[in-house]
């Protein structure tokens, strides 16, 4: 059986699709890179376009997406079984993903959230549905310093979390803005430069940070980058653990945050080195398993047992 994961023209926002496709080739499996085309183009062509050519016997393509997944399957899809592995996919892009499944007679699924695959498995009982927990790449971020000897007290980034910013304006006026960072920079250096030298780092699944109205996530609870990066930079993390996390490493490696507790977060930062064989045992466990390298038997297993 031929598999093959396309090395795609993304930009710098999808880089862990780039980690995907890197760990598929140093585990042996061959690559393709993409060729250069404007996601407009890709987006305009790739729905009405992308009815696969139904052949048996054509080679399997691995082909990392979200919810613009036919922008990324496109032209590949008329030479290739198109197999996604799809980041993101909440629910309220189910039925559009259920239409590209259709329209391209797609057999294979990866998708990092478990409960994404459970819907697709009863909606698509034929399709052999496989959850991928998502991974990093670790060797982009290297520990830091002890926590004690870390500049930035905490670095809360990407999506809000509206629960922590009463804590976080109460460290504000008692240390300063400088303490808190909330923008960590456009590249994966900056990012992880940023994160070793912060002695906390908020995470939370994004079911507890949507808040607005579309709401994407609608209480799917679903293990993002974030854990491992804060996990494998020594950084201590605060805010709530998803189950999958808990699951995949046998402890919960977060503390939690409580919104009741108008202290809590200086009285961690007052004793942060408390918590140094805490971040030392959750970096031991993000190099274990939080690798990409270490999701290729799983891609491996999936087609071995259909």
């Amino acid at each position: 059986m031929r598999i093959i994961a396309l090395m795609q023209h993304l930009d710098r926002r999808y880089q862990f699709f780039e980690w995907f496709a890197g760990a598929w080739q140093k585990s042996g499996g061959m690559i393709k890179r993409d060729i250069y085309l404007p996601r407009k183009i890709r987006a305009l062509f790739g729905r009405p376009l992308g009815v696969a050519v139904r052949k048996s016997d054509r080679p399997k393509l691995l082909v990392c997406g979200c919810h613009r997944i036919e922008s990324c399957a496109w032209p590949w899809n008329y030479q290739y079984e198109i197999v996604p592995v799809m980041w993101d996919l909440w629910p309220g892009f189910y039925e559009f993903f259920a239409q590209f499944i259709v329209r391209n007679d797609v057999h294979y699924v990866f998708c990092t959230a478990s409960q994404s695959v459970r819907w697709l498995q009863e909606r698509f009982p034929s399709v052999k549905c496989t959850w991928l927990p998502e991974a990093i790449d670790v060797k982009s971020f290297p520990a830091g310093p002890r926590l004690k000897d870390r500049r930035v007290d905490v670095c809360c980034y990407g999506r809000s979390a509206p629960q922590v910013e009463p804590a976080l304006k109460r460290l504000a006026a008692l240390h300063g803005e400088s303490s808190i960072v909330r923008r960590c920079g456009e590249s994966i250096d900056e990012l992880s430069e940023m994160i070793r030298n912060s002695k906390i780092a908020i995470c939370f699944p994004r079911c507890d940070t949507d808040v607005n109205a579309a709401d994407k996530a609608r209480g799917v609870e679903t293990l993002t980058q974030r854990y491992w990066e804060a996990m494998c930079s020594g950084t201590l993390p605060v805010g709530r653990a998803p189950k999958e996390l808990v699951d995949l490493c046998g402890y919960n490696p977060v503390i939690p945050f409580s919104v009741d507790d108008a202290g809590m977060m200086e009285n961690l930062l007052k004793h942060i080195e408390d918590y140094q064989g805490l971040v030392d045992r959750n970096r031991t466990c993000a190099e274990r398993i939080g690798d990409w390298s270490a999701r290729m038997a799983i891609v491996r297993n999936a087609f071995r047992e259909s």
